[in-house]
């Protein structure tokens, strides 16, 4: 077998039996060792680079009062963790002030990404006013892409179960909830027009939701 004594590295240009090698982009490198005998000798070598992952954070409710629950949902990796010590990708947190969360992830080729969020608290001045008044609904933002909250004045601790249909009369979620704000999500389904209906103390309050 050949003996090799000299080798030139190309793509980018180098000398030595070792090369340190640090591509963002798949590459390849050629190295040419020279034999004792004068001879050349060529190899391509591929180092392949992986993408980092590309984390993102979703949820029904960007602005939220103080010490509700809002549930934050990070995607784009395979694992995570939150600042809050979770996890998963999922996390409910109940700031009381706008305060900015991080959630790290590594992908299934091991390599790691990074992305914050900022959840927006406002203070929501009138709602212990709201709720002092017999059960109403309100459905937020409306229309809307398929997150949104459903708030239920007045709840005072009942239970209420939620229906949503659609326009053919098919139940496409149906829950309970004892909070004043309940996200909700129907991304999944087709833009179009939904029916909601509340049960609450033996009364039913119903309404549109357009999901544009």
């Amino acid at each position: 077998a050949m003996t090799y004594t000299y080798y030139t590295w190309m793509g980018p240009v180098g000398t030595g039996a070792s090369y340190a090698a640090t591509p963002t982009i798949t590459t390849t490198y050629t190295v040419s060792g020279t034999g004792s005998n004068g001879c050349v000798g060529n190899k391509p070598v591929v180092l392949t680079v992986n993408p980092n992952p590309n984390i993102t954070v979703s949820t029904a409710s960007a602005i939220s009062c103080p010490g509700i629950n809002v549930v934050l949902t990070a995607n784009g990796a395979s694992n995570y963790t939150w600042s809050t010590g979770a996890t998963t990708n999922t996390i409910v947190v109940s700031p009381t002030i706008s305060t900015t969360y991080t959630v790290n992830g590594t992908n299934s080729f091991g390599c790691a990404g990074s992305t914050t969020y900022n959840q927006f608290v406002t203070p929501c001045v009138g709602i212990e006013q709201l709720l002092a008044n017999s059960e109403t609904i309100e459905i937020y933002p409306n229309p809307n892409n398929g997150y949104f909250n459903l708030v239920i004045t007045a709840i005072n601790g009942s239970t209420a179960t939620i229906e949503l249909t659609d326009m053919s009369g098919r139940v496409i979620l149906k829950s309970q909830t004892d909070k004043v704000i309940t996200p909700i999500n129907i991304q999944e389904y087709a833009s179009g027009v939904y029916i909601y209906k509340v049960h609450i103390n033996d009364s039913v309050k119903q309404g549109k939701i357009v999901k544009e």
